[in-house]
């Protein structure tokens, strides 16, 4: 049967969809209807109502299915996540309880050894480590500014300098080996600051002409300098 119905024109007899209200081929209207024709009526209409109630039906059936699914998927999920959850907790508490285990254990173990020995063993092995020797500092280079002093030949001295009298400079200094500079303090003297004064920054002043000798020593190495003023 098909979905739409067909009627039949009663005044040319031909057969036209019954969702016609005219004929197609005599523009007959359908208002003079015989009993067989309204019944044809009525059943299209309830063809037309029953499919689609049928329509939304299976509609209705799909979206229920759909919900469902999802549903189902949630509760599998947090049913999932509830499972991690609790084996997280059960590990962490593992964990826990084996840490616990070694720190009693080893807290045993001292507590043995400090009784035998009459010892603590965390002293021990503070005594134990090694004592890395500082490297020594082997000479000292005397500059002034950037420029290194005037070198010696004798063996009384390293450096070779004239100041002007009334004159002042600055000397600074490095170490050998340079990884010891950081953290290192020189002593600056002179043996006759009537010739010449220095202060412990270095700065030396040329006081009266003559001659004399200024010593720099940083820790167990030593420069000397003799200083002629005129």
């Amino acid at each position: 049967m098909a979905l739409v119905p067909e009627v039949k024109c009663p005044r040319c007899d031909r057969r036209y969809m019954a969702l016609r209200t005219r004929c197609p081929y005599c523009g007959a209207s359908r208002r003079r209807r015989t009993g067989k024709a309204a019944e044809t009526d009525n059943a299209m209409w309830k063809t037309v109502v029953g499919s689609a109630l049928m329509l939304a039906l299976a509609v209705a059936v799909v979206v229920l299915i759909v919900d469902a699914r999802k549903t189902r998927n949630a509760v599998a999920e947090a049913n999932l996540q509830a499972e991690r959850e609790v084996q997280d907790a059960n590990l962490e508490k593992t964990v826990t309880s084996l840490a616990k285990e070694a720190d009693d254990y080893l807290a045993e173990q001292q507590a043995q050894i400090q009784e035998e020995t009459g010892t603590d063993p965390s002293q021990q092995e503070e005594e134990a480590a090694p004592v890395i020797p500082e490297i020594p500092i082997e000479s000292v280079k005397l500059y002034i500014g950037s420029n290194e002093l005037g070198k010696s030949n004798s063996n009384n001295y390293d450096y070779d300098i004239r100041v002007p009298l009334g004159y002042s400079y600055t000397l600074s200094y490095t170490v050998v080996p340079e990884s010891r500079q950081e953290g290192t303090e020189a002593v600056w003297s002179s043996e006759d600051t009537g010739v010449v004064s220095i202060l412990q920054t270095g700065k030396i002043t040329g006081m009266k002409t003559g001659v004399t000798y200024i010593h720099c020593k940083v820790e167990n190495a030593e420069a000397v300098v003799i200083v002629r003023v005129s």
